[in-house]
């Protein structure tokens, strides 16, 4: 449970982003479920127990294009999961930055420990220098002073040489991400255009389709909606 808890809040984005995409890929599986079960066994009973013929015999019609539907967002349906699994991509070039923050920040820590450790060198030797400067301490304390100073410089040049080369590497971590991301949606895109293009003409033949059923005379169609009409009128409780 830590484990997982230090995932989300190193890269809260990506996690955020990839429960998003778990919640469109139940959302989607559901989708297709009810479709399934509004086009099938229900909608074949519906249209074969038609009185009149030629409205069962449209409705068959429609049945078929509808299957076409399930086709043509196939493909459709299949881009949300490559999409999940090639933004996973993002996940390891946010680590390699982290790492390289993360070294940039020891770097800083070992810079600031030893700024610390010349001013107290600094500081034992302005007090010698007030007791005796010609004692042997005087000399050792000016000795450990240099050397703190000259590893103080050193840590000041390494922090920023290192801060420098993180700028570009930021730089560049940005970059390769919107790559990913870029090249990740644009799959996504092209797979929903395609089947968006084939679902227009699927669209224009059911409604042409619709079209050709036959004014519907049941008698029981008058019965139904006085009776709906009742229950509108009711009050609601």
């Amino acid at each position: 449970m830590r484990s997982l808890f230090n995932k989300i809040t190193q890269f809260p984005e990506y996690h955020n982003m990839d429960g998003a995409l778990e919640d469109a890929l139940r959302a989607q599986v559901k989708e297709k479920a009810e479709f399934d079960a509004a086009q099938g066994q229900a909608y074949s009973e519906f249209s074969r127990k038609q009185t009149n013929e030629s409205v069962s015999e449209v409705l068959f019609k429609i049945d078929e294009q509808l299957k076409s539907v399930q086709d043509a967002q196939k493909a459709s349906n299949e881009a949300l999961p490559k999409v999940r699994s090639e933004l996973t991509r993002l996940r390891p070039l946010n680590d390699e930055i982290r790492n390289k923050k993360k070294n940039r920040d020891a770097i800083k820590t070992r810079s600031e420990k030893s700024a610390k450790a010349a001013d107290r060198a600094e500081a034992k030797l302005e007090t010698l220098r007030v007791k005796n400067p010609s004692s042997p301490d005087f000399t050792r304390a000016q000795d450990d002073y240099d050397q703190c100073l000259r590893q103080k410089q050193a840590d000041i040049t390494a922090l920023e040489e290192r801060e420098a080369v993180l700028v570009t590497e930021t730089k560049e971590y940005k970059k390769e991400l919107f790559k990913v991301v870029i090249a990740a949606l644009g799959q996504f895109v092209s797979a929903k255009q395609q089947s968006a293009a084939s679902l227009v003409s699927i669209g224009d033949q059911i409604s042409e389709l619709g079209g050709q059923i036959p004014p519907y005379d049941d008698p029981s169609i008058e019965v139904l909606q006085t009776q709906l009409q009742a229950y509108r009128s009711e009050p609601l409780e």
